[in-house]
């Protein structure tokens, strides 16, 4: 593999507590391994005249029907990935309840550019953005081109209340389809889930405790629909597990001591 990256790091005098950094990458592998799936090999053999992976199809008589097709592990010449990520750090001492009061907030923030596999023919097919499933390996892939997660956090002594925010941008079902051809509707909707946490310290026989509730998905979001059916199980799946909440909103109680 070849990796090149590069970054800055900020603290500006102008705006005290302020941190910013932003990194970016860019990553090449040749001969890189991995599977396509029965149906895309048939399209890189056929289409895109690939000889290694007309060697994985079995036609009888030669020249023939299809009887045989070899979905294995190959090397796909290459791939590449590269992307941007962005973290925002910001510490602000408040006196608005008074005692001992601040306000944080953090984000971070990525951007994937491209997530790319070229053949040996030097056909190249980029999946950033594919988070729905290939359909012809009903293969989830997790790929989102943009996804943030910022939080807001008060504090006044003992007492802290985050609100977090876990946003997901609009993707596109499968990448080697192309919308109005060979498939109606190539997006993926976009989804923002919110979190809660209170947490309260407390102090017992000498000894400190944290004690807090947390909230996953407050609001109840359901996750997009990227449905995918699959002969081989033999049934439908409606959710990328890998990308969304699937789980819907949840509560958790627990507690930090300390000794």
């Amino acid at each position: 593999a070849d990796t090149l990256t590069a970054g800055i790091v900020l603290h500006p005098p102008v705006i005290d507590g302020l941190r910013l950094s932003l990194d970016w990458y860019d990553i090449r592998i040749a001969d890189s391994i991995g599977q396509v799936g029965a149906q895309a090999v048939l399209d890189r053999c056929f289409l895109e005249k690939a000889q290694e992976f007309c060697a994985l199809v079995t036609t009888s008589p030669p020249g023939g029907d299809i009887t045989l097709v070899g979905d294995v592990y190959v090397n796909v010449a290459q791939a590449r990935v590269s992307g941007l990520a962005l973290e925002v750090d910001y510490d602000v001492p408040l006196t608005i309840l008074g005692g001992d009061e601040s306000l944080r907030l953090r984000g971070f923030a990525s951007w994937l550019l491209t997530r790319s596999e070229t053949n040996s023919s030097g056909v190249t097919t980029d999946y950033a953005g594919q988070i729905g499933a290939t359909q012809n390996s009903q293969a989830y892939l997790p790929y989102a081109d943009f996804k943030a997660v910022g939080s807001l956090t008060y504090r006044n002594g003992g007492t802290s209340a985050t609100i977090q925010g876990r946003y997901i941008g609009q993707g596109i079902q499968d990448a080697t389809l192309k919308e109005g051809v060979t498939i109606v509707d190539n997006t993926v909707a976009s989804v923002l889930y919110v979190d809660l946490r209170l947490a309260q310290r407390v102090s017992a026989g000498g000894r400190d405790a944290d004690i807090w509730l947390s909230v996953t998905n407050l609001f109840d979001k359901a996750p997009p629909l990227t449905p995918s059916w699959s002969a081989f199980n033999g049934y439908a799946t409606q959710y990328n597990a890998a990308v969304h909440d699937v789980l819907g909103r949840r509560f958790t109680v627990g507690a930090t001591l300390r000794f």
